[in-house]
């Protein structure tokens, strides 16, 4: 039995050339995926006789798209009122000295922007607001920024709109945020702190300092614009806006995951975009201006990895690899589970956990769609072992995910190199271990509770 054609094999062929040049040019990945596209759409008028490149566009997650403009707004709208400055005065304040305390907070905050608003998000707003302090405080941000791109890592499995290859996932697996807190809740609370202790033992400990022996080194150091006390008590009504609307909002991502079947099915992407546009007219700024801001180069980017991944649903592909995998398995959800992260993980260290997700998760689709026997918690088995795969999978190599590059190249443009033994060290091994720890965890979950 002939498992690919032809045909087929070219388009995956075309398909990895496209995601090998994303890998080694990074800053020109938005100018690869649609030339990639172009070619490839070229291609497929050749080859596939029935090829439609209106079809095509029917495979555009719209909701995805939306969920990333809509929290690229609210960010957006959120700098401009500084409330992260805000949060980085009173970081200052609550430390009292302490590199320990710095550590635990950096991580936290780190962790709970990327939950709520987005992955790259946090490591821009906490990576450079960590380097102003250590740089006052004269001490060396490796191991926070370290510790801040893993925080990002974590909050990657912790909510359906953390990082790219969960908006991806929770949209198109119908996974709610009432499903990423029960079912990741619990592992969050273990993996949290045991990477809070890898971090503080392994880099942390090594500097102490006393915050009020540095105070006004600290004050002529840093950007004053930073911490200007006039200027956030001036915005207090801005501040308190900016709490309620993002309160309200993240209550509404939960409210919508526990919505009866019998009501309209409401999207989180209509809360997003409800959330931005409420704050931006209650704190009336400029919605054009904050249009020019939005992050349109992944949303572009997003739009061609799914047409490139479009023309390969069309060419069948993907609908074989998928045959494929359930004869392998014999039907079996644990060893297609163990198949995901072999392939997964690994492709994601060296292509980036975005394209692997866009690429792997029709692969499931196809799979609820084929199978008679699948359930629901076998589905939701599988679309968790892809997110922590993909995850914790692009945490084995520096390029591997977009907060590791960003945040090691904030490193470099301040003068500080982090060798590959150094990451292997803090990140990679670590990135390992929770992959294996929850991967575990999913079995022992799906397998024997449900």
């Amino acid at each position: 039995m002939v498992l690919f054609t032809g045909e087929q094999i070219i388009f995956a062929l075309l398909f990895g050339v496209v995601f090998l040049f994303i890998t080694f040019y990074e800053e020109k990945k938005l100018m690869i995926v649609l030339f990639g596209v172009s070619i490839v759409t070229g291609v497929a008028y050749i080859l596939i006789e029935d090829f439609s490149f209106e079809g095509t566009f029917s495979h555009i997650d719209w909701e995805v798209i939306l969920i990333l403009f809509s929290m690229s707004l609210l960010v957006e709208a959120l700098i401009e009122l500084r409330i992260f400055d805000f949060v980085s005065l009173k970081i200052l304040i609550f430390a009292k000295g302490s590199t320990t305390s710095l550590h635990i907070i950096f991580f936290v905050i780190t962790f709970f922007i990327s939950a709520f608003l987005d992955n790259i998000t946090a490591i821009i707003l906490m990576g450079r607001l960590t380097l102003s302090i250590c740089k006052g405080l004269h001490i060396n941000p490796k191991g926070f920024i370290l510790s801040e791109i893993f925080a990002t890592e974590l909050a990657g499995i912790s909510s359906p709109v953390s990082s790219l290859p969960s908006i991806i996932i929770g949209v198109e697996g119908e996974l709610s945020f009432i499903d990423f807190f029960l079912v990741n809740g619990p592992l969050l609370v273990i993996i949290v702190p045991l990477s809070i202790l890898w971090f503080y033992y392994l880099q942390i400990h090594k500097t102490n300092l006393n915050l009020d022996d540095l105070k006004e080194e600290i004050r002529s150091t840093i950007d004053l614009a930073l911490f200007d006390f006039e200027f956030i008590i001036g915005r207090r009504k801005n501040i308190i806006i900016s709490v309620v609307v993002l309160f309200f909002m993240i209550l509404g991502f939960i409210i919508v995951g526990v919505l009866p079947k019998d009501l309209p099915d409401v999207s989180i992407a209509y809360v997003a975009l409800s959330g931005a546009v409420l704050l931006i007219i209650l704190t009336r700024q400029k919605m054009d201006y904050l249009i020019t801001k939005v992050h349109w180069e992944s949303i572009i980017f997003f739009i061609g990895l799914f047409l490139l991944v479009g023309i390969l649903e069309q060419s069948h592909f993907i609908t074989s690899i998928a045959s494929f995998m359930i004869e392998t398995t014999q039907g079996d959800v644990g060893l297609f589970g163990l198949l995901i992260i072999v392939i997964s993980a690994p492709l994601s260290a060296i292509v980036d956990n975005i394209p692997t997700t866009a690429a792997l998760a029709p692969i499931i689709i196809e799979l609820s769609q084929t199978d008679p026997n699948i359930t629901v918690n076998s589905l939701h088995f599988l679309w968790f072992i892809l997110l922590s795969s993909v995850t914790f999978g692009a945490g084995f190599t520096p390029i591997g995910s977009a907060t590791s590059i960003i945040g090691l190249g904030m490193l470099r443009a301040d003068g500080i190199k982090v060798n590959l033994k150094e990451f292997v060290k803090m990140i990679s091994l670590l990135s390992l271990i929770m992959l294996l720890i929850s991967s575990a965890y999913y079995f022992l979950i799906f397998r024997m509770i449900f």
